[in-house]
């Protein structure tokens, strides 16, 4: 168990190297960051694994908050199976690099969101996927509302596909 909370502009970056892979597992504590790219690098890979504990990230809602699949030809994947995750903004496939893929599965606990959700938001064939199967998305914001945009960067050829089933999705 590791409690971190982070100043105001440190940010925890999974992946921001290159075509190399990384994982981070999150399994109890309290965490607190700027905010987190994953897959930030070109080409790279990157994933994180929440089973416990609490995630927050604090930068006000931007296309940088929480983005999954970052860079050009990058892979960015998120499970939440427990704990609670607290962000200002989500971009699954995200970021107006190339080709990214985001791929986010709520199996278990609590994803907050106080703004966007966005999947497919990068250029060219960006593609998001998010699979909820369990747990709960709270959607609220001030800034813009509360949103969830399916192909944002309304580029053909890019997929966007969210499935919700035996999950709760309020906003």
């Amino acid at each position: 168990s590791h409690t971190y909370s982070g100043g105001a502009t440190d940010f925890l970056s999974v992946n921001n190297v290159g075509a190399q892979n990384a994982v981070l597992k999150i399994t109890a504590g309290a965490h607190g960051f700027y905010d987190m790219p994953i897959a930030e690098a070109a080409s790279s890979r990157g994933a994180v694994y929440q089973s416990g504990g609490t995630l927050t990230l604090n930068r006000a809602g931007s296309v940088s908050t929480m983005r999954l699949g970052s860079g050009a030809n990058s892979y960015g994947y998120y499970r939440l199976s427990g704990g609670a995750l607290s962000t200002a903004e989500i971009g699954i496939g995200a970021d107006a690099s190339a080709n990214t893929v985001g791929v986010m599965d709520i199996s278990g606990g609590t994803f907050n969101d106080s703004g966007w959700v966005t999947l497919g938001r990068g250029t060219t064939t960006s593609s998001g996927i998010l699979n909820m199967t369990g747990g709960s998305m709270a959607l609220s914001g001030a800034v813009g509302g509360s949103k969830i945009a399916l192909n944002f960067a309304g580029t053909a050829g890019a997929q966007s596909v969210m499935s919700v089933s035996n999950a709760t999705v309020t906003g």
